[in-house]
C-alpha cells in the first residue's frame, strides 16, 4: 500500500489543486460487498491482495464512530475484548485527522457555558492520514490497512507490529459497522491476529439514558457538567444497559422488540454447552419481573452443522460466549457501551479451562492473594513501608516471595487475574464504576482444587438418584451447576451489573442446607458475588444446593431498576429489604466483614469451622487416598498445600471481623432506614479472634505428621510443566511460621486496631463491645501461656515449648517492642498497652527461667528475656531524653 500512497501523494504534489482520480488510485482493486440486499455499507472498501482502500460514509463530518480492537489469535487470551475509542473525522486540507472528543467534561447549560467549556476542554487528535482521492460517492478515500495497523493499533496500545508483512484475513462492511482482521508478525516474530471493528454509534433508536444510583450496582458512564452550578447534580452518571423494549407495550408480559442474543462459540465443548445455556437463561426470570418474556435468547454456533458459522465473534453486532483451552483459570464478561449514553451494544464473554483442570491437581499458590483480601490502600502502603509485617510476603513460598518483593506495591487481589496482563485497561479500575475485571473463575479454581482433594469422598455429597455421569472425570452433578453459575455471573456483567459482595451473607449455613431451600431458593442474595461451593458436614439436616440455581432476589431487584418501564425511583424504596443488601468492589477494602470475596453465609464462623473440619479429614487421607498407586509422592505436597490454602482463607476471612462494621448505602428518608455504619457486635468478634488463634497459633491446627512430611517431595522436571523444582524437603518451619506471623499482622495492623479503638466510641457505653485492650490481652495470653509459672521438663527431641510456638513467641515480642516504640503508626493506646505487656512478660520470663527446661527452651527464654529488656531500655531512654514516644502516623488522630 505504501507504493499507492506514494503515487497518490506524488500526483497531488504536481497538481495541489486537486487529488488524484479514484480510478488511478484504485487500479486493480475490487470492491468488497458483504450485504446480500445491496444496502449501503458504513464504509465502502476495496481490496487488492493485502491492501485496502476505504471511502468515508456520507455525512462523515457529523458522525462519531467507535474503533474497537480485539486480539483473536496468537495470545493466551485470544478473543478477549481489547481497547476501544470514540472518534470522528476532521479534514485539514488534503489530510484527515482522527479525533477523539473530550467526554469527561461537558456543558448542558446555557450557550455561554457551552462556549467556555469547549474553549478550555478541547478534543484530542489521535493521528492523521492523507486523503488519497475522492471516492465514487464523492467522499474522501483513505489507506485503511495502514490506518488500522500503523496508526490506530499504536494509538490503542497495540504497537510493535510489522505492518509491512500483514495479511488481510477478513474484510467485511455492513450498514452499521465495518470489520477488518489481519494476521501480522509482532515484535518477536509471532503471528498475532488483530480484529478491528468500526462501529456507527446507535442513535435515534428510542434509547433513554437512566441515571445511576449508588444503592444499586451498575457499571456507568459519567461526566462533569460545568453548565450545572449545583454541586449535588454536577456529575451526570448513566448506567450501562441494553436498549431492551417490549414488542407490544400494552401487554403486561410481552416478548422483546429485539432480544439480547448470545451465541455460544463452536469452540465450547459440547459436554458443557447445556450448562452454559442454562446459566445464561437464568436471567430471563429477572426480566420477566419487568414484563419481558424471553428477553435473552441463546444459539449454538456449530462447526459440524454449519449453524451460525457465518458470524464472527469479534463482530460487534454479535455477542458471543467463547472458550479458550489455555490452562489458565479465567472468566470475564466485558461489554461495550455508548460513552455518551451508556447503551450497551456488544458483549463477549471469555471462559477458559483452568478452573476445571484445577480439580485434577492444578495448584496456584494463592495464599498471598487470600491474605490481601480486605487490605485498604492505606494498609497496603503501610505494609510496603513495613515489609516484615506484610502478610503477602509472610505466607508466600520463597520463590513467590521474591516475585512479590519486586512489585510489592501492586500485589493485590486484582493482580491474581491473568487476563489483566492481556488488557491493561482492565487493571486498577475495580474501585470505579467502569470496572470490568472479574476473578470469579480464579477463586473457583481454588475451590475446585479443594474439591479434587476429596476424591472419592466427594460422593458423600452426591444427590439422591445420581446416575454417575461425569464431565472430564468430575461428577456432573457437581461441576455442571458450578459452570452454569459462573456463566450466569459473567452474563450479569454484560447486562451492566457490578459485583455484589455482600450477597453471600443473606442466609445461614443451616438455612441453605434444609428442605425449605434445596431446589427452591437460592443460597445467596445475588449471583454477582463470588460464592464457594456449599459443602456441609454437620450443619443442617440435608445437603443443600452446591451453588446458585437461579439469579437471586438482589439480581431481580437490580434488573427492575435498570430495565423497568416507568419511574425507577419506586424500586429504590426497597433498598433496606435484607435481600437487597449491596456492597461492591470498592467496599471490599472497607470495614464490613461481609463485603469480602469468597466469604460465605450469615454465620461465617460456623462455615469456617465446617471447612476446617473438612481440612482435618482430608489431611488424614492425603497419603492413603489422595496419592494413588503409580502417582508421584509430590501429590502429597500439592494436597497439603491445598488444605493450607483453605486454612489461610478461613483465617483471613475471620480476621476481617475484628473492628468490623455493618455498612449500608441507604440514604436519609429510605423506608426502614438505619445508620449507614453500625459496629459489629462484640461476641462475633470474640468468636473470630478465638478462631484465628486456634487455627493459626496452635500446632495441632496444621495437621502435620512426621510421616506426611517425609513424603512431601517435588517433581524435578526440566521442562515448562507444573512440576515444583524447589527443594524436595518441604520448608515446614518457614511455611507454618509464615501463617502465624501473617495472622499476627492481620490482628495487630494499624487499620484493624484503629477500627477496634474507634468502635469503642461508636458503640453506646451500656452496650458490650470488644476493646483494644481485650484484643491485646487475648493475643498475649494465648501466645505466652507456656510462661504461667516455671517452665520445666522437655528434651531436645520434645522441647517443653514447641518449635512453632517458640517462633511465634519471639515474633510477638518483636511486634510488642515495635509497637511500644510508638513508631509503627498505631493508635496511641497501643504504645502504652504494649509497654505494659512487655513489663509483665519480663516478670513472667524471670519466673519461667527458674525452672529446668530443655536446651531449646532454655535458650529461647533467655533470648526473649534479653529482647524484652532491650525494648524496655529503649523506651526509658526515649522518655528520659524528653523526646515524644508516640508517632501516630497518617492513620490516626491524637490519643
Amino acid at each position: 500500500m505504501h507504493r499507492i500512497v506514494a503515487l497518490a501523494l506524488a500526483a497531488a504534489s504536481l497538481a495541489t489543486a486537486e487529488l488524484p482520480k479514484f480510478d488511478q488510485v484504485s487500479n486493480g482493486f475490487k470492491e468488497v460487498v458483504s450485504t446480500a440486499d445491496g444496502s449501503r455499507p458504513l464504509y465502502r472498501i476495496w481490496k487488492k491482495d493485502n491492501d485496502l482502500l476505504a471511502e468515508l460514509p456520507r455525512g462523515w463530518e457529523r458522525q462519531q464512530h467507535i474503533i474497537a480492537a480485539t486480539q483473536n489469535r496468537g495470545t493466551i487470551f485470544a478473543g478477549l475484548q481489547g481497547p476501544e475509542v470514540l472518534v470522528y473525522w476532521k479534514r485539514i486540507g488534503d489530510r484527515l485527522m482522527v479525533m477523539t472528543p473530550e467526554l469527561g467534561t461537558r456543558s448542558n447549560g446555557e450557550q455561554e457555558s457551552k462556549d467556555s467549556v469547549r474553549r478550555i476542554f478541547t478534543d484530542t487528535m489521535l493521528f492523521d492520514v492523507p486523503i488519497l482521492a475522492m471516492g465514487p460517492s464523492g467522499q474522501p478515500v483513505v489507506d485503511l490497512d495502514s490506518l488500522l495497523l500503523r496508526s490506530a493499533a499504536g494509538g490503542l496500545g497495540l504497537g510493535g507490529l510489522n505492518a509491512g508483512l500483514a495479511e488481510v484475513v477478513t474484510a467485511k462492511t455492513f450498514p452499521q459497522n465495518t470489520v477488518v482482521s489481519f494476521d501480522v508478525p509482532n515484535r518477536g516474530g509471532q503471528i498475532v491476529g488483530l480484529y478491528f471493528s468500526i462501529v456507527d454509534l446507535p442513535r435515534n433508536n428510542g434509547y433513554k439514558p437512566r441515571e445511576a444510583d449508588n444503592r444499586i450496582g451498575y457499571f456507568m458512564t459519567s461526566y462533569r457538567d460545568l453548565g450545572d452550578y449545583n454541586q449535588k447534580t454536577k456529575w451526570k452518571r448513566y448506567i450501562h444497559r441494553w436498549n431492551l423494549q417490549k414488542r407490544d407495550p400494552s401487554l403486561k408480559m410481552s416478548p422483546p422488540k429485539e432480544p439480547i442474543i448470545y451465541y455460544i462459540e463452536h469452540t465450547v465443548p459440547v459436554r458443557y454447552r447445556r450448562w452454559l445455556r442454562q446459566g445464561v437463561l437464568y436471567w430471563n426470570n429477572a426480566f420477566a419481573e419487568v414484563g419481558i418474556d424471553n428477553a435473552i435468547e441463546v444459539y449454538f454456533q456449530d462447526k459440524q452443522t454449519g449453524a451460525h458459522m457465518d458470524k464472527d465473534p469479534e463482530d460487534v453486532r454479535f455477542s458471543f460466549i467463547r472458550w479458550l483451552n489455555n490452562d489458565v483459570s479465567t472468566a470475564i464478561g466485558p461489554s461495550r457501551a455508548n460513552p455518551l449514553t451508556g447503551e450497551i451494544f456488544d458483549a463477549d464473554i471469555v471462559l477458559t479451562d483452568g478452573w476445571i483442570r484445577a480439580y485434577w491437581g492444578w495448584y496456584y499458590e494463592d495464599s498471598p492473594d487470600i491474605v490481601a483480601e480486605g487490605m485498604s490502600a492505606d494498609l497496603r502502603e503501610w505494609y510496603d513501608a513495613n515489609p516484615h509485617w506484610d502478610p503477602r510476603l509472610l505466607v508466600a513460598s520463597p520463590a513467590r516471595r521474591a516475585e512479590l518483593i519486586e512489585a510489592r506495591s501492586s500485589v493485590t487481589a486484582d493482580a491474581a487475574e491473568p487476563a489483566i496482563a492481556h488488557n491493561p485497561d482492565l487493571f486498577g479500575t475495580c474501585a470505579s464504576a467502569g470496572c470490568t475485571e472479574c476473578m470469579a473463575a480464579q477463586g473457583l479454581a481454588s475451590h475446585m482444587a479443594f474439591a479434587g482433594l476429596m476424591g472419592e469422598d466427594l460422593s458423600m455429597f452426591a444427590p439422591e438418584g445420581d446416575d454417575g455421569a461425569q464431565l472430564d472425570g468430575i461428577p456432573e452433578w457437581f461441576v455442571g451447576p458450578l459452570f452454569a453459575e459462573l456463566v450466569c455471573h459473567e452474563v450479569g456483567h454484560t447486562l451492566g451489573l457490578r459485583h455484589n459482595f455482600k450477597a453471600s451473607s443473606l442466609y445461614t449455613h443451616e438455612q441453605m442446607n434444609s428442605e425449605e431451600f434445596k431446589g427452591k431458593k437460592t443460597i445467596a442474595g445475588s449471583v454477582m458475588d463470588y460464592l464457594p461451593p456449599n459443602f456441609r458436614v454437620d450443619t443442617g439436616e440435608v445437603q443443600g444446593d452446591f451453588t446458585m440455581i437461579d439469579v437471586g432476589p438482589y439480581d431481580k431487584w437490580a434488573i427492575r431498576y435498570g430495565y423497568m418501564f416507568g419511574d425507577p425511583s419506586e424500586v429504590l424504596k426497597e433498598v433496606n429489604v435484607p435481600e437487597h443488601a449491596y456492597l461492591t468492589d470498592d467496599d471490599t477494602v472497607g470495614p464490613d466483614p461481609f463485603a469480602r470475596r469468597y466469604d460465605f453465609t450469615a454465620d461465617p464462623h460456623d462455615y469456617a469451622m465446617e471447612i476446617m473440619q473438612i481440612v482435618g479429614m482430608k489431611r488424614e487421607k492425603i497419603l492413603s487416598d489422595f496419592v494413588k498407586d503409580g502417582e508421584s509422592w509430590s501429590r502429597s505436597r500439592t494436597g497439603y498445600l491445598k488444605t493450607l490454602s483453605m486454612q489461610s482463607r478461613m483465617i483471613s476471612m475471620m480476621s476481617n471481623w475484628l473492628g468490623g462494621s455493618d455498612v449500608s448505602r441507604n440514604q436519609k428518608g429510605d423506608p426502614d432506614g438505619r445508620p449507614p455504619v453500625v459496629p459489629v457486635e462484640a461476641d462475633p468478634q470474640r468468636e473470630a479472634l478465638e478462631f484465628v488463634m486456634a487455627n493459626a497459633f496452635e500446632d495441632e491446627a496444621f495437621g502435620m505428621t512426621t510421616e506426611l512430611l517425609r513424603h512431601m517431595t517435588t517433581d524435578q522436571w526440566s521442562d515448562d510443566s507444573e512440576g515444583d523444582r524447589s527443594d524436595p524437603t518441604f520448608p515446614i518451619h518457614t511455611r507454618i511460621s509464615g501463617i502465624q506471623r501473617s495472622a499476627l499482622s492481620q490482628i495487630l495492623n494499624p487499620v484493624t486496631l484503629r477500627r477496634i479503638y474507634d468502635n469503642e466510641i461508636a458503640t453506646p457505653s451500656e452496650t458490650d463491645q470488644i476493646t483494644l485492650a481485650e484484643v491485646m490481652d487475648a493475643v498475649v495470653a494465648n501466645v505466652f501461656r507456656e510462661l504461667d509459672g516455671q517452665v520445666n521438663g522437655g528434651s531436645s527431641r520434645e522441647p517443653a515449648i514447641s518449635n512453632w510456638r517458640r517462633g511465634l513467641q519471639a515474633e510477638l515480642v518483636s511486634r510488642l517492642a515495635e509497637l511500644s516504640s510508638g513508631k509503627a503508626g498505631m493508635p496511641g493506646p497501643t504504645r502504652t498497652l504494649s509497654t505494659v505487656h512487655l513489663k509483665r512478660l519480663k516478670s513472667r520470663l524471670a519466673r519461667a527461667m527458674k525452672g529446668k527446661a530443655d536446651p531449646y527452651t532454655e535458650a529461647h527464654l533467655d533470648d526473649l528475656h534479653m529482647s524484652v529488656d532491650r525494648a524496655l531500655n529503649r523506651i526509658e531512654t526515649v522518655a528520659g531524653a524528653g523526646q515524644p514516644a508516640v508517632s501516630l502516623g497518617r492513620f490516626f488522630g491524637a490519643s
